[in-house]
């Protein structure tokens, strides 16, 4: 068959490029027309049927006759084009008696030299513009295609298996359409892009079958065979390629937004706040790239040239270190062998990656798991390998003390809003059930208060000097001035370790891990590295535990891990398409607005914050609060002096009751706060410039000012803005200083 296009195509190129025959006129006027080789009742019908055709519309009307071969005996009450029979390429007829095979072709147009090539080439036309309307189609979802995706999110993150999936599908076909689970997965394929790369692989994880060793057919390594009766490779190999990933992220906003982040980043003086203020990243800025040995043009990282990069993190064990430290082959096959592992990665060929200094102290194991754990187990006397041998006392907390802990903690944890952590079990109890959450929750919030008095004070104090540590490692905001302080901390802190538990007695050598020397390596990795989230595995591990979820067949779990981590792979970029998809993904946070009340209102620039009724419009500034107002934006907009700041206020403004932040507390009174301020050191000495400082404290809301001001040259204000303000009465003693050497609560 001939598509429509083809022979639309072929009428069209037939009417712009035809010839009038040669005539000659002779002197009676009769026109003698040359003799051609054609079907003459055919050409008179075909002419007769395209007569008065312009080149557009629908063909005229017939007269009831019938066109003898060349067209179809349907009527032309429909006036469509596919009425219009089109015959069969033929093959090239004998050339005419006398003819030379160098005399030049007549027909100009060629259309009726057509030949099954030129078929071909139409058809291919006509395929490349149906590949382009297919496009077009793939970036649009049906409704039911929509659907049919939000449920393969909800059947991966609940773990439903496929048979109630399609029971799904049976029980309310009435009610909703589901793609079939072939569909379904073959469109998910082909909308994002991601297909997983197979190569054959021994059968004991020797090395693939690439490179060269794709000609083999059985391990050079171990002798096995590659390919099993049926002629099937034993072992395949499948990886994600990262491109598609990558290409996926590009096509949503928020992703292109947060991609930018690092270009964007502004390295303060001083500042350890980001990954890109570690000196490793900074050295790695003025280093050119180096490829197969040949430096290169452009460093890591680039911004001067205006090239971007994008940072990917690799997170490795120290695996390869404990092969290549083995003394015996038999030791090193035996590691290679539970690792999985046959050699050194072709990561260590790159020159930005360096050992130790790309491999930081992971913080959730060092401190949460592993250290965190035994100081607990030191207080309780359940420390293996020491016996009862813990200098005066079997245990440093009496059971009753430890059993009141117990309650105390999941009493204290019922209250806590989930934002925050979830309810604990009982830690005397079920302290098998503690993960690194609940272990740094518990370390730096609730073991100072349940262990005070019941902890003997040597060792209390103790802790409270690890908590400290946690403490500035888990800061937000951080130096590297503070940091560096930290060395001593955390030197002083070992010391009083070994003092207390190891008390320096061989028997008691095996309390003394490798961790307990890790801790004096911290502060080094965060100047180098960066801060502990950059590199610690809470984001894996948890991702981790959701793959390992679905792995319910005992026989083949590899088969389903690596199915559950494609579709993963191909909704996480799908889902960056698609919003829709991104909300049953539970990815991000929702876009959708915050209802606010009539009693309620939210200022611009404030989205966070809701402000509550009562509400004076016109509240008078008396001359106290005035003064405060005029300190305030004196200490943060210092170029201009308070008294100037003191006229330029206005005299009324907005006075609000309360506040309703919107996270993490919920519906809690939010009368009595812990609120963060800066405060200035030189606050005393008016000559001196301000210096801030971050100052936690604890106090009583008492009201809300939301200032307007006016738009100023002086002061730097081009449009008028809104300042939301909150007057809080301090509480006595309650203040805490960035370096924590506040109160504990």
């Amino acid at each position: 068959m001939v598509s429509r296009a083809t022979r639309f195509r072929h009428l069209k190129r037939a009417e712009q490029n035809t010839t009038p025959l040669p005539v000659d006129t002779n002197s009676d006027n009769q026109n003698d027309q040359k003799d051609m080789d054609l079907d003459q009742e055919a050409y008179n019908a075909l002419d007769a049927g395209f007569q008065g055709y312009t080149g557009t519309g629908n063909p005229p009307e017939s007269d009831g006759e019938s066109m003898d071969g060349c067209l179809d005996n349907d009527n032309w009450s429909d006036r469509s084009w596919d009425r219009i029979g089109t015959p069969p390429p033929s093959p090239p007829r004998s050339p005419l008696p006398g003819a030379s095979d160098e005399e030049p072709d007549e027909d100009k147009d060629g259309f009726l030299n057509i030949t099954a090539e030129d078929y071909c080439e139409y058809d291919r036309w006509f395929g490349e513009e149906q590949e382009q309307i297919d496009e077009i189609l793939g970036d649009l979802l049906t409704e039911e295609e929509i659907d049919s995706f939000k449920m393969l999110c909800i059947r991966l993150f609940g773990h439903i298996l496929q048979r109630n999936y399609e029971r799904i599908r049976f029980l309310f076909r009435d009610k909703i359409k589901l793609l079939s689970t072939y569909c379904l997965h073959k469109k998910l394929a082909r909308l994002s892009g991601i297909q997983p790369t197979t190569m054959d692989c021994c059968i004991n994880v020797c090395h693939a079958f690439n490179g060269q060793y794709t000609e083999e057919t059985q391990c050079s390594t171990c002798g096995a065979p590659r390919f099993d009766n049926k002629g099937k490779p034993r072992r395949v190999f499948e990886y994600l390629p990262t491109t598609p990933c990558f290409q996926g992220f590009f096509n949503n906003p928020e992703m292109v937004r947060k991609m930018e982040f690092c270009a964007n980043y502004v390295q303060e003086k001083g500042a350890m706040d980001e990954i890109f203020d570690g000196t490793r990243y900074k050295e790695l800025c003025k280093t050119p790239i180096v490829v197969n040995g040949e430096p290169q043009d452009v460093c890591y990282f680039d911004k001067k040239t205006g090239r971007r990069d994008i940072a990917y993190a690799v997170m490795l064990d120290e695996q390869l270190g404990e092969m290549d430290s083995a003394r015996t082959k038999k030791e090193y096959n035996s590691l290679a062998k539970e690792y999985g592992l046959t050699g050194h990665s072709v990561l260590d060929r790159i020159p930005s990656i360096q050992r130790p200094d790309s491999y930081p102290h992971e913080f959730m194991h060092l401190f949460l798991l592993n250290h965190g754990r035994d100081l607990v187990s030191l207080w309780t006397g359940t420390y293996k390998g020491i016996g009862d041998n813990l200098g005066q006392e079997a245990s440093l907390i009496a059971f009753e003390d430890w059993c009141e802990v117990g309650r105390e903690t999941e009493e204290a944890t019922k209250t806590i809003a989930a934002s925050f952590i979830r309810p604990f079990p009982n830690i005397q109890a079920h302290i098998e059930c503690y993960i690194a959450e609940h272990w740094a929750f518990w370390l730096v919030y609730i073991g100072p208060v349940v262990l005070r008095g019941r902890l003997p004070k040597t060792y209390y104090d103790h802790y409270l000097e690890l908590v400290d540590i946690l403490k500035c490692l888990l800061s937000i905001n951080n130096t590297t001035a503070r940091i560096k302080t930290l060395r001593k901390k955390v030197a002083h802190y070992v010391e009083r370790f070994e003092e207390l538990y190891y008390q320096y007695d061989y028997e008691r050598l095996r309390v003394c891990k490798l961790t307990v020397h890790a801790i004096l390596h911290v502060p080094d990795d965060v100047l180098r590295c960066g801060p502990v989230w950059v590199s610690w595995s809470f984001s894996i591990e948890r991702y981790c535990r959701e793959v390992t979820s679905c792995a319910r067949s005992k026989v083949l779990p590899w088969t389903a891990i690596a199915k559950f981590v494609l579709q993963m792979s191909q909704l996480s970029a799908l889902a960056c398409r698609f919003p829709e998809l991104r909300k049953a993904m539970l990815f991000g946070k929702s876009n959708v607005p915050v209802d606010v009340s009539r009693m309620e209102e939210m200022k611009p620039g404030y989205e966070e914050r809701i402000l509550r009724f009562p509400r004076l419009r016109e509240f008078l500034l008396k001359p106290t609060i005035r003064r405060r107002v005029a300190q305030y934006f004196h200490t943060n907009f210092p170029d201009c002096s308070h008294g100037q700041w003191l006229e330029f206020l206005p005299e009324r403004c907005e006075r609000w009751v309360a506040c309703n932040p919107l996270s993490p507390y919920g519906k809690r009174d939010a009368s009595f706060v812990r609120y963060t301020f800066q405060r200035d050191k030189n606050e005393r000495s008016r000559r001196k410039r301000p210096e801030m400082e971050d100052v936690y404290a604890y106090g009583r809301l008492d009201f809300i000012l939301a200032i307007t001001l006016p738009a100023s040259k002086r002061f730097k204000i081009e449009r008028p803005t809104v300042h939301v303000l909150a007057h809080i009465t301090e509480a006595d003693g309650a203040e805490e200083e960035e370096d924590g050497e506040g109160e504990n609560e």
